[in-house]
């Protein structure tokens, strides 16, 4: 009897052993449900979705950033304009570089808002032409925002900015403008005239960065972010498409330009974006980050939550290649004018990182979401 008692009981003790077991995995398991977000667990998150939470947490959220880098840009040119120093000058060319940076991550979007109201030249022409550029400075004309919008877009604009704030180097017919010179250009006796254009330009850029993150902000049906996730497969088409184009650029245009440009690289400088911030490269980089966001997405899905279910290896390829691109593109690690002379093999590798990158979504990610690509391609693949 006492055997069978003591059977019982250690029978009743491994039983409330292995229910314990089981109700702290049950516990573990839902705590870790709740901690993974609900579009990665979800094997089938709509395009709806998808699109929604791109316009919301990519798109709007990337044109929020612009606009509060341009209008920090502008106080700080305010400063400058007020008492120039050279504290606020540096002040300003680091608000400018920050400006130019927010706009590269939407660079790879240039549709909806900013191309409806004609805005993508104020932020990407970089083709300032110094000699129209100092004719506008010499008129005499009051400075108005309906003069600005006169103008031509290479004597305004981000860009126009950026030569007012680190000068020119190498532009052919034109005296070398070194960054150390600047200061002097914007507190001399007669630099009233240049102030004012500065001033003026960063206004410009700042209202043309808050009208377009306003209509990405407008709720409702009316609203830029309603209508991009209406349109569906229209949308899905337009990015994926314009995702490519823009990884294409920055191989095409960006890296690899400054490898077959002539030597000597000094004479060629100008025609290198954003060289004379000696911030070429972080404009590169800036905007692969921005393509990665739509891929990834940010706080929801991205273009991967599609790829995923449909062909995971594909989907991890992808991913890894981001980060390959990234990775060699970060190692370059000084301005793409000076990497080209003396970091040639790492600034060759950044491209064919990047490259390899840009025929993984005009092939496999095209063809795994169904999209066609439509844009004119100036690669030979």
């Amino acid at each position: 009897m006492n055997s069978y008692l003591a059977l019982q009981t250690q029978t009743h003790r491994g039983w409330r052993r292995a229910t314990l077991a089981l109700l702290v995995l049950a516990a573990l398991a839902a705590l870790a449900a709740l901690a993974t977000p609900l579009f990665a667990a979800d094997p089938k998150v709509s395009r709806e979705t998808v699109l929604r939470d791109l316009a919301r947490n990519v798109i709007a959220a990337g044109y929020d950033s612009l606009d509060a880098k341009c209008r920090a840009l502008t106080q700080a040119v305010g400063e400058l304009n007020q008492t120039p120093t050279s504290a606020t000058l540096a002040q300003a060319r680091a608000a400018w570089i920050a400006a130019a940076d927010a706009a590269a991550a939407m660079r790879c979007f240039q549709t909806g808002p900013l191309a409806s109201r004609e805005s993508a030249a104020t932020f990407y022409y970089g083709r300032v032409s110094p000699p129209f550029l100092e004719g506008a400075l010499r008129a005499t004309n009051a400075l108005s925002p309906s003069l600005l919008d006169e103008l031509s877009p290479n004597v305004k604009g981000l860009f126009g900015i950026q030569y007012l704030l680190f000068g020119h180097t190498g532009y052919p017919s034109m005296t070398p403008v070194p960054a150390s010179a600047v200061l002097g250009m914007l507190s001399g006796p007669d630099s009233a005239r240049r102030r004012s254009y500065l001033g003026a330009l960063a206004e410009e850029v700042a209202v043309k960065a808050g009208q377009v993150a306003a209509d990405w902000n407008t709720p409702g049906d009316s609203g830029a972010a309603a209508q991009f996730a209406a349109a569906g497969e229209a949308s899905l088409n337009q990015v994926v498409n314009q995702l490519a184009q823009a990884l294409e650029d920055l191989d095409q245009k960006h890296l690899n330009f400054v490898l077959v440009l002539p030597s000597p690289i000094s004479r060629q400088q100008y025609r290198v974006e954003r060289s004379p911030s000696g911030s070429s490269l972080s404009g590169v980089i800036a905007s692969l980050e921005g393509v990665e966001k739509f891929y990834r997405g940010v706080h929801g899905p991205g273009l991967a939550a599609l790829v995923q279910p449909l062909n995971p290896a594909l989907g991890q390829r992808i991913a890894d290649q981001f980060a390959a691109a990234l990775a060699a593109t970060r190692a370059i690690g000084e301005p793409l004018e000076q990497a080209v002379v003396d970091k040639r093999e790492a600034l060759q590798k950044a491209v064919d990182q990047v490259h390899a990158l840009e025929i993984l979504l005009k092939v496999d990610l095209a063809s795994a979401l169904g999209v066609t690509i439509t844009f004119s391609s100036g690669d030979s693949d």
